[in-house]
Parts: C-alpha cells; structure tokens; sequence
C-alpha cells in the first residue's frame, strides 16, 4: 500500500485510530436510534435522501438500520438488531490508498463471540445467509480529511460479498 500522508493525518494507523473511534460513535448512535449522528458521516449529496428515508420508519433504509421486522427483501437483520445482540461487539477499522491517492476505511461490526478472523476471511462465510445476519459494514472516503460515507451503511448491497459474475 502506498504510504498515505493526507493533509491532517500524518499515517495510516493515525487513520485508523479516527475511523475507529468514529465506529464506537456510530455503535452508539446505532443503539440509541439516532439518525442525525449517523446521517453526520454521509456526504451532503446523499444526506438528503437518507434523511427523508429515516423519517419514514417503514422504509427500506429504516428497517435496515433499526427494524428487523420488517425487513422484507432479504434475510438480514437490522444493524441496531446486529450490536443489540452481540455479547462482544468488535469493531474493526482499516484504510487504504487508491493508486490515485484517495484514501478509503471500512470499518466491520461484529460479534467477536460467534464470528472468527478465519471466518471473516472466507469468501463462503462473507456470501452467507449467516454473515447479513451477524455482520455489518460500512465504507468511508477521506475527503478534505474528513471521512465520509456515500450511504448509510452498505446499506443495498449483499454485504461482505463480493462474488465476481
């Protein structure tokens, strides 16, 4: 990886330390159903949409985030269902560098009671029904040193899957 020196984080794991601590602040936010701490990590394009989105408790984007009754597309549970549930919560941040420069974090949710780094790592287990249930993810970019999200959570996609066609 290409050693990454944006403008107000002199390293990587400098880095990782700020998305980190911006997952603990998420894990709470997600506890305590608070959308506006949530929507304050996605960028001012999107922010409007998912706002309206968390305003009606039926829609797709509030079940995925708190509601897991009425999640009807998928067999997944609720982020908020996700970390109420887990007896060990683990959150795992990493960074890395485009060939462009860009900087990008994840960060993982996870019940490190019930879910291995073996586990995390296999393309079966990342393509399960198991993983959208006990797994979350959410991808960030650093932009003018803030990181931002382009949606909720990886909210519509399949979770950690990434099965080329």
């Amino acid at each position: 990886m290409p050693s990454a020196t944006p403008d107000n984080i002199q390293n990587v794991d400098a880095a990782k330390r700020e998305l980190q601590a911006i997952g603990a602040k998420v894990v709470k936010a997600v506890l305590s159903k608070d959308a506006n701490t949530l929507l304050s990590y996605v960028v001012d394009d999107n922010r409007r949409n998912d706002e309206t989105d968390l305003q009606d408790h039926e829609s797709d984007a509030y079940c995925y985030l708190f509601e897991s009754n009425c999640i009807t597309a998928s067999k997944a549970r609720s982020v908020y269902d996700i970390f109420s549930s887990a007896r060990q919560l683990q959150i795992e941040a990493s960074v890395t560098q485009s060939k462009e420069g860009r900087i990008y974090g994840f960060l993982l949710f996870f019940d490190s009671s019930r879910i291995t780094q073996q586990q995390l790592q296999s393309s079966a287990f990342q393509c399960s029904e198991e993983s959208l249930k006990t797994v979350s993810s959410w991808h960030f970019e650093l932009i003018d040193g803030i990181w931002k999200a382009r949606m909720l959570f990886d909210y519509g996609t399949e979770g950690l899957c990434q099965e080329d066609d």
